[in-house]
């Protein structure tokens, strides 16, 4: 939370005590929550209630009170922060509310000690986010994954391969597509056995048009994680040259074979529909076919096999 320039972002449980529309309020009135703006001006983030910083008749006539507590139906507040930067005017909180009856001494002393243990939470997940970040960067496909292999945390180049790869199942919150998840929920099963020798795990391949995408399951201390690399194919210049094709219709063609329309190779190669169109045509003339199906088809299975998979980027074997 922002208190000076209205920015936040919330979690509520359960969601429904808080309506969605009555939000934007609580942006406009935030800064003036009294034990957000004492900690943003003594840096003191143990746990205080309304009540410690200002008396409960004064509060009440509050412009904070009556346009956003009194709306949502709250009388008692016990606020912590996990994480304060004054310099920036931002507090990373957790907020206890409640109607009645106020928090007690001993409220307070669970959240205190509590709040330790929520501040390494919150640091430990602020740096699996900037690892992924740099994962990501580096297109890597890495995804943790928690019990029953359910995904804990994915990076987005790993989301993306997902739905490439997996079209049906695509990439659902919190669970892979349903191959994959049987994949790797009977490697875990056969990895955890007690009562045979695991054999080498190999991994799992996935081949498509636009190329082969490799999963690979690590062990490692902190839980099991899948590793995913695509080698995407390219077409061997001799066939290029075979074809006749220009380079800027080798080009069109690699995106036919990605399944791009015409109007999305337009937007890659910074061209208008119309002239991607005219490329098509003279594919199709030099390449013998009818239509971009035929295209993808002769592509794929031309004279010498066309498609060679280019070397992964950062392939991981085991």
């Amino acid at each position: 939370m922002s208190p000076t320039s209205g920015a936040s972002r919330h979690w509520v449980t359960p969601e429904a005590s808080v309506p969605l529309r009555l939000l934007p309020i609580w942006e406009q009135v935030m800064h003036e929550h009294p034990v957000l703006d004492y900690m943003l001006r003594t840096g003191d983030t143990s746990a205080r209630t309304i009540s410690d910083i200002v008396p409960s008749t004064a509060f009440r006539r509050s412009k904070f009170y009556n346009e956003w507590y009194r709306r949502i139906g709250v009388e008692h507040a016990l606020n912590t922060s996990v994480d304060t930067s004054r310099a920036e005017g931002l507090v990373v909180g957790v907020g206890l509310h409640r109607r009645t009856p106020d928090f007690s001494e001993r409220d307070r002393t669970m959240l205190n000690l509590l709040r330790p243990h929520l501040a390494q939470a919150y640091h430990n997940a602020l740096v699996v986010a900037g690892l992924m970040s740099v994962l990501d960067q580096r297109r890597e496909g890495v995804i943790v994954l928690g019990r029953n292999a359910q995904t804990l945390v994915a990076t987005p180049t790993a989301v993306t391969w997902l739905r490439e790869y997996f079209a049906r199942d695509g990439h659902n919150e919190g669970r892979l597509p349903g191959p994959l998840h049987d994949w790797t929920f009977r490697q875990l099963r056969e990895f955890g056995s007690k009562n045979r020798l695991p054999g080498p795990q190999e991994p799992l391949v996935i081949d498509v048009a636009r190329g082969r995408l490799i999963v690979r399951l690590v062990e490692t201390a902190g839980g099991p994680v899948l590793h995913l690399t695509e080698e995407r194919h390219s077409i061997p210049r001799e066939t290029l040259e075979a074809w006749r094709l220009t380079g800027r219709e080798a080009e069109v063609l690699a995106w036919l074979v990605e399944g791009k329309t015409n109007a999305e190779i337009a937007r890659i190669l910074g061209a208008r529909p119309r002239t991607v169109e005219k490329h098509c045509e003279r594919i199709f003339q030099k390449l013998g076919v009818e239509n971009r199906t035929a295209a993808v088809r002769r592509a794929l299975d031309g004279r010498s096999g066309v498609f060679q998979p280019m070397r992964p980027t950062h392939a991981v074997s085991r």
